[in-house]
């Protein structure tokens, strides 16, 4: 019995998997230029660096040159340890966008894997199943952890091997276990500062469990360490090469419209375009459930979640204009839907009544994941920028420098593995005229490229950059000048 038992476990978190890598298997062989292909081109690009420009981990190096006077490109918006690794493998496999993909579906799968191991040593089988399963169809879950070249996948992933390394060290008390935790945790920080909302829930475990001192001491000293390492490292560079990302930090005054919080960053970013409807209201459940059964991981999530509204207030702009600042509690939103799901499906007298329930609402989020994902990869860019970047590979060196005048779309630069600057804001990108352009030439830029239908400075202008440069190659995707 126990044997067919362990079976039909086994059996089902095949299906789980299976199923939630066939959902992210749309768009596969496509460049990244879905949803927020600037940033998952310039992530990309990052790691293409690593393997065949500069491959040391301390000097990540950009496509996308900010600001203008960051001549090296370097990046140091979070450690890039997810890049390197991806690096690491284009240098054995090619830099194939397959390798890219593979590797996020990889790492999807030990996210899962740990997830599930995590929940049923702390909860049980039955909610670790449920939650692996709303994990798997989110509709963030389903674009961010497992398809998109994107940071938020790998610091999903080690935050959940550390919460599933801790569950370990609850049962063996094993202290290898811990220290592995909290170094995990501390990689996750590191890639996505925002993971330390987590630190409350997790403080709370070892309170439960009845931690000694040091185990407390580690776990709150470690899980800063890697990422207070790197903020000490980048001031080894000018301030002004990373000033300009702290642009996430602003735009307090927006939480005070409702139209802003409530609208668009609950409903339609949290809500909608992350957790999925079905899934939030599940949620909601799990919550009330706790009037009813206070179990300790009830208590873990809410304490997890307790700290968002304060990520609101700390990284208003970043929460309002990108949905995948909320990925980082996707995993206490499912716990708690899980929860939600027990306490529905628990008040249901007969087996075949609660087997009903339990496969109608699997469906439900299943199609609300599926149809609200299919946003992510239905945004795809325009696919003339593939042309374009294959048209600068072909014209331009790869250790070249390149004008792109196009407004905040360094798309083609990046598909076409080149460093160069785009138009934008006054110091951060380049200006839209002419001699702002020109003037680029002492920081090291060599050409200009206009791509088809992606020129963002007027023919005037276009006619004096032509005065100072040489035409290397005109053609309906791009016209290539060489700087004199």
């Amino acid at each position: 019995m126990n044997y067919l038992k362990k079976n039909l476990q086994v059996f089902l978190l095949a299906i789980i998997l299976l199923a939630g890598v066939v959902i992210r298997l749309q768009n596969f062989y496509l460049p990244p230029i879905d949803a927020h292909p600037m940033r998952q081109t310039d992530t990309e690009c990052i790691a293409y660096n690593f393997a065949y420009t500069d491959g040391n981990i301390l000097h990540p190096k950009a496509c996308l040159i900010r600001p203008i006077i960051n001549k090296e490109g370097y990046f140091f918006l979070e450690f890039p340890l997810y890049q390197y690794i991806l690096g690491m493998f284009y240098t054995i496999f090619g830099n194939g966008i397959v390798v890219a993909r593979l590797f996020n579906l990889a790492l999807y799968l030990i996210a899962c894997t740990s997830l599930y191991i995590f929940v049923k040593k702390t909860i049980g089988e039955r909610i670790a199943f449920i939650s692996l399963f709303l994990f798997s169809f989110a509709p963030g879950s389903i674009f961010f952890i497992g398809h998109a070249i994107h940071p938020d996948i790998f610091a999903t992933t080690t935050l959940l091997i550390s919460l599933s390394l801790y569950a370990y060290y609850i049962d063996k008390k094993k202290r290898f276990l811990f220290i592995y935790s909290a170094l995990f945790l501390s990689i996750s920080v590191a890639t996505r500062p925002f993971g330390l909302l987590v630190l409350p829930g997790y403080l709370y475990l070892l309170w439960t469990h009845k931690s000694k001192v040091w185990e407390y001491l580690t776990l709150i000293a470690g899980s800063g360490l890697i990422f207070a390492f790197w903020k000490l490292w980048q001031l080894r560079f000018p301030h002004e090469y990373f000033a300009w990302e702290n642009w996430v930090l602003l735009g307090k005054e927006q939480l005070l419209s409702f139209d802003i919080l409530v609208r668009r960053l609950i409903v339609r970013n949290v809500i909608g375009e992350v957790m999925g409807k079905i899934i939030s209201i599940l949620a909601l459940f799990g919550t009330i459930s706790v009037v009813f059964k206070r179990h300790n991981m009830i208590l873990f999530s809410l304490l997890w979640l307790l700290g968002v509204p304060l990520y609101w207030f700390f990284v208003p702009n970043g929460n309002i204009v990108h949905q995948y600042y909320a990925n980082v509690y996707i995993i206490p939103v499912v716990i708690l839907a899980s929860f939600g799901i027990d306490f529905i499906v628990s008040r249901l007298s007969h087996v075949y009544m609660r087997f009903s329930m339990l496969l109608l609402i699997f469906i439900l989020v299943a199609y609300n994941g599926y149809r609200t994902s299919s946003y992510y990869f239905n945004d795809i860019d325009s696919s003339n920028y593939i042309m374009i970047a294959r048209e600068i590979e072909k014209y331009i060196p790869s250790d070249a420098k390149i004008i792109y005048p196009a407004t905040l779309n360094s798309v083609p630069l990046s598909l076409a593995h080149r460093q160069g600057w785009v138009i934008g804001g006054s110091g951060i990108d380049v200006d839209p005229n002419a001699d702002a352009i020109l003037q680029m030439r002492q920081y090291g830029a060599e050409y200009v490229v206009l791509g088809y239908k992606n020129v963002d400075i007027n023919p005037l202008e276009v006619a004096k950059i032509k005065k100072n440069s040489d035409l290397v190659v005109a053609n309906k995707w791009v016209t290539i000048y060489k700087l004199h």
